[in-house]
């Protein structure tokens, strides 16, 4: 291959990806929210999705404002996520295509498979609506797993902060007249800790970047069975059990319109979800076409604990039930319920905890110097 040829027909490519990025970040659960609900009330009023489309393009431009509008119009040629959106489903229907694959590119999977299965079904609207309220969980489910992180970042910020500021600035003070080889309890403690931090403090944030990013990468793409592990625990544990929830919704809204086979329905989320939902559903459904399992019960055979097992066994106890589909929505609503308020309580434990850790840390370094000035002071007279 002449990688001189490749260059430049893949840099075009490359900036569409980057501007795909872009948009997918900045179309929130709260901003998908508004869009969806947006499309269902136009289009219950008997509007065409193409004039619902124009009209939701032509309020953003209208209404949008600031540095960051004339940002993303200079990148992706509309002042905001949503407009971008708007233009491309614009365009998809214009193409005569289903509206649908317009919004491919920007919205997660499982909220792509709701919606399509209302596009093909006609049943637009209960889609539209039903997404409009996985969205609105997203975002509770967001803005509590941010809270979760909250506090123990800004403690760690804060402990990170002290001891490097007194590897740096202090404890070199006090090194001039007593070296820190001759330190004893717990200032030796102290420098300990600060040593630690001062002499590898590249390490330990280039450490915790990768572990980061590549943590946030796993969650939608990392398979197997060291993800069978990881699914038991954080934040995999958490992630497995929103993306099951939202997949008994797309479930529950296919199923209504009764023009598709469970298994039908199931191969076709399998087939438009991350590589993590595809692994989990793909064994289900396998057991089910192979040896007439039901949904709950092909779920707790495959022994992957998804989308939880006590929401497997509750799944299982209705399996063939007549109303199934709308036991289906109930219990994946009562079950995010529940996660939510579980994320509340974790959030306020695993801040006790970090106050309680920022607190000793800050305990033993100040003690420390405490002692190391009175050892110093000793030495002086």
């Amino acid at each position: 291959m002449n990688i001189a040829d490749y260059l430049p027909s893949s840099l075009p490519e490359f900036l569409d990806a980057c501007r795909t990025w872009l948009i997918k970040s900045l179309l929130s659960p709260d901003r998908r929210r508004d869009l969806y609900m947006d499309m269902a009330n136009q289009i219950d009023a008997n509007i065409e999705i193409k004039v619902t489309m124009e009209t939701i393009l032509e309020t953003e431009r209208a209404t949008a404002r600031g540095i960051v509008g004339m940002l993303l119009t200079f990148i992706a040629g509309e002042p905001t996520a949503t407009a971008v959106v708007a233009r491309n489903v614009k365009q998809t229907l214009e193409s005569g295509q289903n509206y649908i694959q317009g919004f491919r590119p920007y919205i997660p999977p499982e909220e792509f498979m709701l919606v399509a299965a209302g596009a093909e079904t006609m049943a637009n609207v209960e889609a539209l609506r039903t997404a409009t309220a996985i969205s609105t969980q997203r975002a509770q489910v967001r803005r509590r797993f941010l809270a979760l992180l909250q506090m123990p970042l800004l403690n760690f910020i804060l402990i990170y902060g002290l001891l490097l500021g007194a590897y740096t600035k202090f404890i070199p003070l006090l090194t001039a007249y007593l070296p820190a080889e001759r330190w004893t309890g717990s200032a030796a403690d102290a420098y300990a800790m600060a040593s630690f931090v001062g002499e590898n403090h590249w390490t330990i944030i280039i450490g915790l970047t990768v572990a980061g990013v590549g943590t946030w990468i796993s969650l939608p793409n990392l398979t197997g069975p060291i993800r069978t592990v990881l699914d038991k625990f954080p934040p995999w544990s958490v992630y497995r059990e929103a993306v099951g929830i939202q997949t008994i919704y797309t479930v529950a809204i296919a199923l209504a319109a009764r023009t598709q086979q469970l298994t039908t329905i199931l191969a076709n989320i399998e087939n438009n979800s991350t590589p993590y939902l595809a692994s989990r559903i793909q064994p289900a459904r396998q057991l089910m076409e192979a040896y007439g399992y039901k949904l709950g019960e092909a779920f707790r055979q495959t022994g992957l604990d998804f989308p939880d097992p006590a929401l497997a066994y509750r799944l299982g106890r209705y399996d063939g039930h007549p109303d199934y589909q709308s036991i289906l929505a109930t219990i994946a609503t009562n079950w995010l319920d529940a996660y939510v308020r579980r994320m509340d309580r974790a959030a306020k434990t695993i801040s006790g905890l970090a106050m309680l850790i920022t607190a000793t840390v800050l305990t033993m370094l100040m003690t420390g110097i405490y002692d190391a000035t009175g050892q110093m002071t000793a030495l002086i007279h």
